[in-house]
């Protein structure tokens, strides 16, 4: 089915604009860098990131929650999952192909990820001045996959 002609009612119109300004406020918000609560993840040859290595990752979103299932591209490195520590923490990280728990880094094997919440081990991180939990797999990976996040 087409979308409906933004021009045939005025409704229509009023529903069109309202959206185009929602787009151009979140834009707006997004590079601000003021608190928008952004979820990243993606892969890094890094053991740990800072705030610019998060940002590199691959993908990010802005999202009520942290559950979902997030596609990690191709490539080799170890696959990182950050979020906003005001939104609720992951109760688990799992392999989406296969349904398994995604082994994570932690302390004292890796120093960093000495935070636990609901039993998974994070990094602490401040990401465009929000405090994060930065969750990284426990070995490098290669190849596409993903993980699904509850």
């Amino acid at each position: 089915m087409a979308s409906p002609d933004c021009k045939s009612s005025n409704w229509l119109q009023d529903i069109c604009t309202l959206k185009r300004q929602m787009k151009e406020v979140l834009m707006i918000l997004q590079n601000s860098g003021i608190g928008v609560l952004v979820t990243y993840w993606g892969r890094s040859s890094e053991q740990v990131l800072n705030e610019a290595q998060v940002k590199a990752l691959a993908r990010s979103g802005s999202f009520p929650g942290s559950a979902g299932i997030y596609p990690i591209d191709a490539g080799a490195g170890y696959w990182y999952f950050v979020v906003p520590e005001s939104l609720p923490a992951p109760q688990t990280i799992k392999i989406t192909s296969s349904g398994l728990d995604l082994a994570l880094a932690q302390a004292p094997g890796q120093p960093a990820y000495n935070g636990n919440a609901n039993g998974l081990f994070y990094a602490p991180v401040v990401v465009n001045g929000v405090p994060s939990r930065i969750y990284r797999s426990f070995n490098t990976l290669a190849g596409a996959g993903g993980i699904t996040v509850t």
